[in-house]
């Protein structure tokens, strides 16, 4: 088997064959990106790191928030219609600190967000 392209490399994979190798794909941050090719779009950087697929997120503009505040540091803190607790760090993604349902028992009572909602 030759080098496959990145599509062909991932749908091997999802066919549970082997490829050639390992996919690669991942959501990396723009000040990450900066630092190891400066000045490039998201585009060059994944040409350049020979990756073979993106992730998409755009929860920032689809997802509803409420405000919550900011941390100590500053950083915003926000709830997600699904009770999540979300620091964000940066224009590119948030990060999880406190799940919606943190026990079993909460279970019985949650009530997941509307999905007919414009969000």
């Amino acid at each position: 088997m030759g080098k496959l392209t990145g599509l062909e490399r991932i749908l091997t994979a999802v066919k549970h064959q082997e490829p050639d190798v390992v996919p690669h794909f991942d959501n990396v941050a723009s000040n990450v990106r900066e630092a190891i090719l400066p000045g490039s779009s998201y585009e060059d950087f994944i040409e350049y790191m020979d990756i073979d697929a993106i992730m998409v997120s755009d929860r920032r503009q689809t997802w509803s928030y409420k405000d919550l505040g900011t941390t100590k540091t500053g950083r915003p803190l926000k709830q997600c219609q699904w009770g999540a607790t979300i620091q964000f760090t940066g224009p590119d993604s948030g990060i999880p600190m406190e799940p919606a349902i943190k026990s079993e028992k909460e279970l019985d009572t949650y009530v997941p967000p509307d999905p007919d909602l414009s969000w």
